[in-house]
Protein backbone atom coordinates (compact mmCIF):
# COMPACT_ATOMS: atom_id res chain seq x y z
CA UNK A 1 0.00 0.00 0.00
CA UNK A 2 2.92 2.35 0.63
CA UNK A 3 4.08 1.88 -2.94
CA UNK A 4 0.57 2.58 -4.25
CA UNK A 5 0.28 5.63 -1.98
CA UNK A 6 3.21 7.12 -3.91
CA UNK A 7 0.58 7.61 -6.61
CA UNK A 8 -1.13 10.26 -4.47
CA UNK A 9 1.01 13.15 -5.80
CA UNK A 10 0.42 11.97 -9.36
CA UNK A 11 -3.36 12.04 -8.90
CA UNK A 12 -3.19 15.43 -7.16
CA UNK A 13 -1.10 16.93 -9.97
CA UNK A 14 -3.51 15.58 -12.61
CA UNK A 15 -6.63 16.84 -10.81
CA UNK A 16 -4.93 20.20 -10.21
CA UNK A 17 -4.15 20.52 -13.91
CA UNK A 18 -7.85 20.43 -14.76
CA UNK A 19 -9.28 22.16 -11.68
CA UNK A 20 -6.78 24.87 -10.68
CA UNK A 21 -6.07 27.68 -13.12
CA UNK A 22 -2.56 28.43 -11.81
CA UNK A 23 -1.31 24.85 -11.39
CA UNK A 24 -1.03 23.40 -14.88
CA UNK A 25 1.01 20.31 -15.66
CA UNK A 26 4.53 21.17 -16.81
CA UNK A 27 7.57 19.16 -17.83
CA UNK A 28 9.26 20.18 -14.57
CA UNK A 29 6.35 18.73 -12.55
CA UNK A 30 6.29 15.53 -14.59
CA UNK A 31 10.05 15.02 -14.09
CA UNK A 32 9.82 15.82 -10.38
CA UNK A 33 6.90 13.47 -9.74
CA UNK A 34 8.55 10.72 -11.81
CA UNK A 35 11.79 10.99 -9.83
CA UNK A 36 9.97 11.03 -6.49
CA UNK A 37 7.67 8.13 -7.36
CA UNK A 38 10.56 6.04 -8.67
CA UNK A 39 12.52 6.75 -5.50
CA UNK A 40 9.67 5.75 -3.21
CA UNK A 41 9.01 2.55 -5.17
CA UNK A 42 12.71 1.63 -5.01
CA UNK A 43 12.94 2.19 -1.25
CA UNK A 44 9.75 0.28 -0.51
CA UNK A 45 10.51 -2.71 -2.72
CA UNK A 46 13.83 -3.48 -1.05
CA UNK A 47 13.30 -6.82 0.61
CA UNK A 48 9.52 -6.73 0.21
CA UNK A 49 7.37 -9.37 -1.42
CA UNK A 50 3.70 -9.19 -2.22
CA UNK A 51 1.68 -12.07 -0.95
CA UNK A 52 -1.47 -13.05 0.82
CA UNK A 53 -4.96 -13.70 -0.38
CA UNK A 54 -6.25 -10.18 0.24
CA UNK A 55 -3.57 -8.26 -1.62
CA UNK A 56 -5.86 -7.24 -4.49
CA UNK A 57 -8.56 -6.05 -2.10
CA UNK A 58 -6.00 -3.99 -0.19
CA UNK A 59 -4.58 -2.55 -3.40
CA UNK A 60 -8.04 -1.63 -4.64
CA UNK A 61 -8.96 0.05 -1.37
CA UNK A 62 -5.67 1.97 -1.40
CA UNK A 63 -6.40 3.27 -4.90
CA UNK A 64 -9.86 4.37 -3.77
CA UNK A 65 -8.26 6.09 -0.75
CA UNK A 66 -5.89 7.98 -3.06
CA UNK A 67 -8.81 9.34 -5.09
CA UNK A 68 -10.82 10.13 -1.96
CA UNK A 69 -7.84 12.00 -0.43
CA UNK A 70 -6.65 13.79 -3.58
CA UNK A 71 -9.90 15.49 -4.60
CA UNK A 72 -10.57 17.27 -1.25
CA UNK A 73 -6.97 18.52 -1.17
CA UNK A 74 -7.35 20.16 -4.57
CA UNK A 75 -10.82 21.46 -3.66
CA UNK A 76 -9.46 22.96 -0.45
CA UNK A 77 -6.62 24.61 -2.37
CA UNK A 78 -9.10 26.23 -4.76
CA UNK A 79 -11.39 27.49 -1.98
CA UNK A 80 -8.87 28.08 0.83
CA UNK A 81 -9.96 31.70 1.32
CA UNK A 82 -13.66 30.80 1.55
CA UNK A 83 -13.42 27.90 4.02
CA UNK A 84 -12.99 28.19 7.78
CA UNK A 85 -10.31 25.52 7.94
CA UNK A 86 -10.16 25.31 11.75
CA UNK A 87 -13.91 24.68 12.01
CA UNK A 88 -13.71 22.18 9.15
CA UNK A 89 -10.89 20.33 10.89
CA UNK A 90 -12.69 20.37 14.26
CA UNK A 91 -15.84 18.87 12.74
CA UNK A 92 -13.89 16.23 10.78
CA UNK A 93 -11.68 15.23 13.73
CA UNK A 94 -14.61 15.11 16.16
CA UNK A 95 -16.72 13.06 13.75
CA UNK A 96 -13.85 10.67 13.04
CA UNK A 97 -13.15 10.33 16.77
CA UNK A 98 -16.76 9.46 17.54
CA UNK A 99 -16.88 6.90 14.72
CA UNK A 100 -13.61 5.31 15.86
CA UNK A 101 -14.81 5.15 19.47
CA UNK A 102 -18.05 3.46 18.39
CA UNK A 103 -16.28 0.95 16.14
CA UNK A 104 -13.58 0.17 18.69
CA UNK A 105 -16.17 -0.34 21.44
CA UNK A 106 -17.78 -3.01 19.25
CA UNK A 107 -14.73 -4.64 17.70
CA UNK A 108 -12.38 -4.28 20.66
CA UNK A 109 -14.87 -4.67 23.50
CA UNK A 110 -12.58 -7.19 25.24
CA UNK A 111 -9.66 -4.71 25.31
CA UNK A 112 -9.12 -2.69 28.47
CA UNK A 113 -7.84 0.87 28.15
CA UNK A 114 -5.05 1.71 30.54
CA UNK A 115 -5.49 5.39 31.49
CA UNK A 116 -2.01 5.80 32.93
CA UNK A 117 -0.39 9.22 33.19
CA UNK A 118 1.99 8.24 30.37
CA UNK A 119 -0.88 7.26 28.05
CA UNK A 120 -2.76 10.47 28.81
CA UNK A 121 0.43 12.48 28.16
CA UNK A 122 0.95 10.60 24.87
CA UNK A 123 -2.63 11.30 23.80
CA UNK A 124 -2.31 15.02 24.60
CA UNK A 125 1.10 15.21 22.90
CA UNK A 126 -0.18 13.49 19.74
CA UNK A 127 -3.28 15.68 19.72
CA UNK A 128 -1.22 18.87 19.88
CA UNK A 129 1.80 17.98 17.76
CA UNK A 130 0.40 15.20 15.60
CA UNK A 131 -2.86 16.91 14.73
CA UNK A 132 -3.28 20.58 15.68
CA UNK A 133 0.19 21.90 14.83
CA UNK A 134 0.50 19.60 11.83
CA UNK A 135 -2.85 20.84 10.50
CA UNK A 136 -1.87 24.49 10.97
CA UNK A 137 1.36 23.90 9.05
CA UNK A 138 -0.53 22.06 6.32
CA UNK A 139 -3.01 24.92 5.94
CA UNK A 140 -0.12 27.40 5.82
CA UNK A 141 1.31 25.35 2.94
CA UNK A 142 -2.02 25.55 1.11
CA UNK A 143 -1.89 29.34 1.30
CA UNK A 144 1.74 29.70 0.18
CA UNK A 145 2.62 26.81 -2.16
CA UNK A 146 1.20 25.28 -5.31
CA UNK A 147 -0.80 22.07 -5.03
CA UNK A 148 1.99 20.22 -6.84
CA UNK A 149 4.47 21.31 -4.18
CA UNK A 150 2.10 20.33 -1.38
CA UNK A 151 1.48 16.89 -2.92
CA UNK A 152 5.21 16.21 -2.81
CA UNK A 153 4.87 15.91 0.97
CA UNK A 154 3.85 12.27 0.38
CA UNK A 155 7.32 11.26 -0.84
CA UNK A 156 9.73 11.85 2.11
CA UNK A 157 8.05 9.73 4.86
CA UNK A 158 9.15 6.31 3.47
CA UNK A 159 12.71 7.61 3.11
CA UNK A 160 12.65 9.08 6.62
CA UNK A 161 11.24 5.82 8.00
CA UNK A 162 13.99 3.86 6.27
CA UNK A 163 16.68 6.17 7.70
CA UNK A 164 15.20 5.91 11.20
CA UNK A 165 15.17 2.11 10.84
CA UNK A 166 18.83 2.20 9.83
CA UNK A 167 19.86 4.49 12.68
CA UNK A 168 17.81 3.02 15.53
CA UNK A 169 17.16 -0.58 14.47
CA UNK A 170 20.35 -1.38 12.59
CA UNK A 171 18.62 -1.99 9.26
CA UNK A 172 20.94 -2.26 6.28
CA UNK A 173 21.74 0.99 4.51
CA UNK A 174 22.40 0.14 0.87
CA UNK A 175 23.68 2.16 -2.04
CA UNK A 176 20.16 2.06 -3.52
CA UNK A 177 18.63 3.55 -0.35
CA UNK A 178 21.16 6.40 -0.41
CA UNK A 179 20.44 6.96 -4.11
CA UNK A 180 16.70 6.97 -3.37
CA UNK A 181 17.14 9.61 -0.66
CA UNK A 182 18.93 11.82 -3.18
CA UNK A 183 16.20 11.13 -5.77
CA UNK A 184 13.45 12.23 -3.40
CA UNK A 185 15.41 15.33 -2.36
CA UNK A 186 16.23 16.05 -6.02
CA UNK A 187 12.58 15.74 -6.99
CA UNK A 188 11.64 18.15 -4.21
CA UNK A 189 14.24 20.63 -5.43
CA UNK A 190 13.00 20.37 -9.04
CA UNK A 191 9.34 20.90 -8.13
CA UNK A 192 10.30 23.99 -6.11
CA UNK A 193 12.50 25.63 -8.74
CA UNK A 194 11.04 28.93 -9.84
CA UNK A 195 11.83 28.41 -13.53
Amino acid sequence: SSILWAGFPIVVVLISHFYLRDDKLTLKKVISIFIGTTGVILILTQGKTMGGDRVLLGMGLTLVAILVAAWPNVYLKKHIDKIDTLSMNAVCQTGAGIILLLISSIIESDQAMNWSSFNIFAMIYLTLFGTVITWLIYIWLFKHLSMSQIAYVAFPPPVIAFMIGWYFLGETLTLISILVAFMVIGGAVIVNLKR
